[in-house]
């Protein structure tokens, strides 16, 4: 979605550029075009990409984990051991 946001900032900039003749200022609003349409397709993907994980955490849940700590003491050693 940040991409998407990036693309049609820039394409607006694009737009509001004053180019020095009529050649650059159809190549401005062609970079614009450009950088919409790619904006569009890159906030329908993220879009889908969120929606998809969101259906994924609804249906399938994780299961809740329990966390242990335990403290480990050797001969000349010191340590911790269990589940996060």
């Amino acid at each position: 979605m940040g991409v998407a946001i990036g693309l049609f900032i820039n394409a607006s900039d694009l737009d509001n550029t004053e180019a020095p003749n009529q050649i650059i200022r159809e190549e401005l609003r062609a970079k614009a075009h450009d950088r919409r349409v790619y904006g569009t397709i890159s906030a329908i993907a993220g879009g889908m990409l969120l929606i998809g994980g969101v259906v994924q955490s609804i249906r399938n849940p994780q299961p809740k984990r329990t966390e242990s700590v335990s403290l480990l003491v050797g001969h000349r050693w010191v340590g911790l051991a269990g589940r996060f």
